[in-house]
């Protein structure tokens, strides 16, 4: 988990998919960023349309969430 600052909750480390990135790709940088920690993907466990947030400058949105379960590369 992490605290997300710009509305004071904590959530699942994540961020939007660069262009030409696949999911994959983004949620292994996604991570990394996010926690500095260097990940393997296990599995797909499942794709969210029904997220919709108000961001603090009144932007409505409604995401696409891909969650992956996750495993930490052991540092050898």
């Amino acid at each position: 988990m992490q605290k997300q600052s710009d509305f004071n909750s904590w959530g699942l480390p994540g961020g939007a998919i660069e262009f030409g990135e696949t999911s994959i790709n983004a949620c292994k940088r996604e991570f990394m960023e996010k926690t500095g920690l260097e990940v393997s993907i296990i599995k797909l466990l499942g794709i969210s349309t029904n997220q919709f947030r108000t961001y603090l400058n009144g932007d409505q949105v409604q995401s696409v969430v891909i969650t992956f379960l996750v495993k930490k590369k052991s540092s050898v």
